[in-house]
């Protein structure tokens, strides 16, 4: 209390020392932006712009379309909030969810709007299907980047059927949402140098599916050199949430509920469909929009051939040599496997009835029916089971068997497709910088339950700022600040290692990561 009333003061006493702040302008390529000065807690002044177009609203005859370019205004924009996020995936009323299409928007956050400084470009994360820009508040980019001289841009892209539903030819191209960012990152590469950033110094930073968006880019010669460096947690393109597994027979639902499947024109039938229309095709569907038969991943990114012309195994043999952090979490699946819930999920009491068999039956559903050809299922069970059963104390250890869940799905969802992806590029000649963030507080799991451990964004409170939903102890805040720290120092230069920590890039004949 009495630090939060020091911080205060602080700030007041700023205000009347700085007297009424002038209201940043820029003039963008499209036309001229007003924005706000704010101050963090150490006396810094941030120019501040929210809700800054970079791309025509894709409503009406542009839905479903590629982003079109901004058609430029004459009178000076106010962006001084945040815009409403796109559509998700739901069922039930967009208003609710303070969603609407009209939704390609950025935010920038930039310190001096004559410098020369570091971009950092965040892609919000969702499983492709929710989140937005409004997922972090304006205080986080302020207090933890941009004071320390980097300007910051985070942005929105489409989501779910309005983002990935396709045809996957030229009626309805894929991977709009992919697009998108796109668009954002060329509009970064016209504009940014007028808010004091360096167009070739730009950082593209993503979480979950804004961390296998990153690793799309990193893969589609549509994006290569809008971006010098990249940050990737917890998300890769060779995830199976990020392979797009349903998009095409989501796709096909819609055409065929929508009575589109035979129009003349796809196209301009799903165009005249009402959002009213598209939530009853998703009625039900909570998570994916799409049908349970067809398990919870939702619309994703497809191989396309053309925004990703191959899968990425192929594309990350001779992957683009831009330095990459890669950061998983120490218990990545908990949160979907114990946490949520999803039809694999168990929640309490079921952590205590866990059994050997129950594991079996996971692997047998959710592993191994999905991935391996009939013939080679029944050796594929085997080999896993056994894998993961190492060290087992019995049938009625229900604790043991419950982490192995977690575990075996921490790998099959995150973890495996991370390491392969960054053992392929350093293979290639790219410099990556790997580590596991294993700290967490335990006010964020009951002690009693298992699998403790950091969670699937469970960096975000200390990499992001994102607040912490418990009181923080010394050791949560000096975690918060050397991993900030490291990332400002690879935003910086390339290269995460300080005076303080050696970061060593991954070697491939010596798998190790910074923990």
């Amino acid at each position: 209390m009495k630090r939060t009333l020091g911080i205060f003061c602080f700030i007041l006493f700023l205000n009347f020392a700085y007297g009424a702040l002038p209201a940043p302008m820029v003039i963008t390529k499209y036309g001229a932006v007003v924005g706000s000065a704010q101050i963090t807690q150490d006396g810094t002044v941030i120019n501040e712009f929210m809700g800054i177009p970079f791309a025509q609203p894709p409503v009406g005859k542009l839905r479903w379309e590629k982003p079109a370019t901004p058609i430029p205004w004459t009178s000076p924009l106010n962006t001084t909030a945040y815009k409403q996020g796109c559509i998700p995936c739901m069922s039930g009323q967009v208003e609710s969810f303070g969603a609407t299409e009209d939704c390609l928007y950025l935010n920038v956050w930039t310190p001096d709007l004559q410098g020369s400084l570091p971009v950092l470009f965040y892609i919000h994360g969702g499983a492709y299907t929710g989140g937005s820009a409004a997922d972090f508040p304006p205080q986080s980019w302020r207090e933890v980047w941009s004071r320390r001289g980097i300007v910051v841009v985070t942005i929105q892209y489409r989501l779910a059927e309005l983002g990935f539903l396709t045809t996957n030819d030229s009626r309805i191209v894929a991977n709009l949402g992919l697009w998108d960012q796109n668009m954002a990152l060329r509009w970064v590469q016209d504009n940014i140098g007028r808010f004091g950033g360096n167009s070739k110094r730009v950082t593209i930073y993503g979480g979950s599916a804004g961390s296998s968006s990153v690793s799309q880019h990193t893969m589609s010669p549509y994006s290569k050199d809008l971006f010098q460096q990249a940050i990737a947690m917890s998300g890769s393109a060779m995830a199976e949430f990020a392979r797009g597994t349903n998009t095409l027979d989501f796709s096909n639902l819609y055409f065929k509920k929508l009575k589109c499947d035979t129009a003349p024109d796809i196209k301009a039938c799903m165009q005249s469909k009402t959002l009213d229309e598209l939530y009853k095709v998703e009625a039900g569907y909570e998570g994916s929009c799409g049908p349970s038969s067809l398990d919870w991943l939702g619309f994703a990114p497809i191989i396309d051939g053309d925004f990703l012309p191959v899968q990425p195994e192929i594309a990350f043999k001779n992957a683009y040599n831009i330095p990459i952090i890669m950061g998983l979490n120490q218990k990545e699946g908990r949160v979907f496997t114990l946490e949520a819930n999803y039809p694999f999920s168990v929640l309490p009491p079921g952590y205590s009835k866990y059994t050997p068999t129950s594991f079996a039956n996971y692997i047998a559903t959710w592993i191994t029916s999905r991935n391996y050809a009939t013939s080679e299922n029944a050796t594929a069970h085997t080999d896993i089971f056994s894998f993961y059963s190492q060290n087992t104390t019995g049938a009625n250890d229900h604790y043991f068997w419950i982490e192995q869940y977690v575990r075996s799905y921490s790998d099959y969802i995150m973890n495996v497709p991370a390491v392969r992806e960054a053992l392929a590029k350093t293979a290639a000649g790219v410099p990556v910088f790997a580590f596991i963030f294993d700290h967490y507080n335990n006010q964020t799991w009951p002690v009693t339950f298992p699998c403790q451990g950091s969670t699937h964004s469970g960096d975000s409170p200390y990499v992001l700022d994102a607040g912490f939903s418990f009181t923080p102890t010394v050791e949560d805040v000096a975690t918060a600040n050397n991993i900030q720290e490291l990332f400002v120092q690879f935003i910086h230069t390339g290269n995460p290692s300080t005076n303080h920590i050696n970061w060593d890039k991954l070697v491939r004949t010596q798998l190790s990561v910074l923990d």
